[in-house]
């Protein structure tokens, strides 16, 4: 579920619903309104070296609105109740692991993500029904969102937790604003890399000694390197793990848990950062934008696909529908930025007491109040803790601008006019 999409001209979005079933029905309702969802920048598939193996357990991949349906032959099994239960028409083994590749059909994912622009590594993201850092939260496969931490260097729109509240982080004089929702894909599920990757530093100023240390699950140390330099430490550095770690293999039976490593870095510059990494070359020289991994019985019984006795959870009932089909959900917010509006002329716009709650007027512009989401479809400029809203052209997606004080901006270039007054 991306919010770029799912967003309506009221400015509510998806994640406003708080069941699953009531996000379900939103997506009919979109679906409906044949409006277009994620699928349309990206595209499901299973690895290619693996689609026939899948087949011959007689697993399909099939397009739904704004994801995929993965579907199974069975063997219908008639029950005394008149219920009918199902069995796979193949044996699966309880621990069958099983890997969905998402790629980008063009480049636009990345342009309205919510995620960071620079990091350390170019991990890619990974999802999966089974515990990999952590408990998850059914129907979710995200891993849970860290506390803030005062030693990291975030960016804006970057989310932390703080208590039971999401926050967006702002580096500005706004007072941070909880986001609706819970789950959202973050910088903890960038966790898919090569055996062979740089590292990259924010900034080496002060560097002289920096070490790098990865532990296993049961944190036994498996590799350490320092790199030392009286001039300085390079930006930039290729970190290479063949031979030190246990790649994740493609086919086996073993919980996604056992694959997981910890690489700590620490820097005499007070540069130091922590993060959890899953190996596979095969993963990841198919180049995707994300990997959806699925374990047929995983650890949280909430994520399984099959009941105690091994049938599908999936049944139909006395009047011939089909219940208790699993749905997972990956949830992901749009890119956060402040709307800048600049007359198309380059004069000095004034500030409309009707606009005073919504914008701050800073130089010849006019700056919104707090960061703003992005979206497919325009919506109405809702007021900083409030429901009132008002109309206000929207930016296209495109290039953010430094709106000084470490804030970041879209530019929306309007005529003078009633609602943007110029100042002779």
């Amino acid at each position: 579920m991306h919010e770029f999409f799912l967003t309506r001209a009221d400015g509510t979005s998806v994640f406003e619903k708080v069941l699953p079933q009531e996000r379900l029905d939103y997506l009919q309702q979109e679906s409906n309104n044949r409006k277009d969802s994620i699928n349309t920048d990206l595209e499901f598939s299973f690895p290619e070296d693996f689609g026939k193996e899948y087949a011959s357990m007689h697993l399909k991949l099939v397009p739904a609105y704004s994801g995929f349906r993965l579907v199974a032959r069975v063997n219908p099994l008639p029950q005394l109740s008149g219920e009918v239960m199902f069995a796979p028409y193949s044996t699966l083994p309880d621990g069958l692991n099983f890997f969905i590749l998402v790629k980008k059909k063009n480049v636009l994912v990345d342009s309205y993500t919510n995620a960071r622009r620079t990091r350390s590594t170019q991990a890619t993201w990974f999802f999966s029904n089974d515990d990999v850092d952590g408990a998850k939260t059914s129907p979710f496969l995200t891993n849970a969102i860290s506390g803030f931490n005062a030693a990291s260097v975030y960016e804006q729109g970057e989310l932390y937790k703080q208590g039971a509240d999401i926050i967006p982080y702002y580096n500005g004089t706004d007072v941070n604003d909880k986001v609706t929702g819970s789950a959202f894909a973050n910088e903890n599920d960038r966790l898919l890399l090569p055996l062979s990757f740089v590292y990259s530093f924010p900034s080496v100023t002060g560097m002289t000694e920096v070490k790098f240390n990865l532990k296993d699950k049961d944190g036994v140390e498996v590799f350490t390197q320092t790199l030392t330099g009286s001039e300085g430490i390079p930006q930039r550095t290729t970190l290479s793990l063949l031979n030190k770690v246990q790649p994740l293999p493609l086919v086996s039976s073993a919980p996604i848990a056992d694959f997981v490593y910890t690489l700590e870095t620490v820097a005499d510059n007070g540069y130091q950062q922590t993060q959890k990494i899953i190996f596979s070359d095969e993963l990841a020289s198919a180049g995707p934008w994300a990997v959806i991994h699925f374990r047929f019985t995983p650890v949280n019984p909430a994520f399984s696909m099959a009941d105690a006795t091994g049938l599908l959870k999936t049944k139909k009932d006395l009047t011939g529908v089909l219940t208790g089909i699993p749905v997972f959900e990956i949830a992901f917010k749009s890119r956060f930025a402040y709307w800048r509006f600049l007359n198309n002329q380059g004069l000095e716009l004034d500030i409309k007491p009707s606009l005073l709650n919504y914008v701050t007027k800073e130089g010849k512009s006019l700056l919104t109040k707090r960061p703003v989401p992005l979206t497919r479809d325009f919506f109405l400029l809702r007021e900083k803790g409030s429901a009132a809203t008002i109309y206000v052209p929207n930016p296209q997606t495109g290039f953010l601008s430094d709106a000084g004080n470490g804030r970041l901006a879209l530019d929306i270039r309007v005529p003078q006019s009633e609602l943007f007054p110029t100042i002779p």
